[in-house]
């Protein structure tokens, strides 16, 4: 399964060709959504039977999804408007965000429509807390 997920995850990420930060973020919310429903029970069972399943390939697979974030971020921000983003913890705070709407999901707070829907104001939320925060990088 992990196989699988590492390139459906590096598919999505290279399927998403906006040409700046903020557009790039919506997509990668949209995306992240689709991708949360489409593979909901696989990724429950990882999440629930972690003593029966090894998460060594999902972990392989979050540090190449957000190194290859981080690069695509950089690429787009090269006047460097988002700082912050340049940075692991940057990219952190966004896989943040996206694993914390894909919770929303799982446990029935927002249907994937309703996440959807509210893409902008959680890529607004996003860019404004990280734009807000200057480019510190506390490490």
């Amino acid at each position: 399964m992990a196989i699988s997920f590492h390139k459906e995850i590096k598919n999505v990420l290279k399927d998403i060709q906006e040409d700046d930060v903020p557009a790039f973020i919506t997509k990668l919310i949209e995306y992240s959504i689709d991708f949360g429903v489409d593979h909901k029970e696989e990724i429950r069972k990882h999440l629930v039977n972690e003593k029966e399943n090894d998460l060594s390939s999902i972990q392989a697979t979050y540090k190449d999804s957000f190194s290859y974030l981080q690069d695509k971020i950089s690429s787009l921000d090269p006047g460097r408007k988002y700082p912050l983003l340049h940075t692991k913890t940057g990219v952190s705070y966004l896989g943040a965000v996206l694993d914390g709407l894909f919770m929303q999901y799982l446990f029935g707070i927002y249907s994937d429509k309703q996440l959807k829907q509210n893409a902008l104001v959680y890529r607004n939320l996003f860019i404004d807390g990280v734009y807000g925060a200057g480019g510190i990088d506390p490490y």
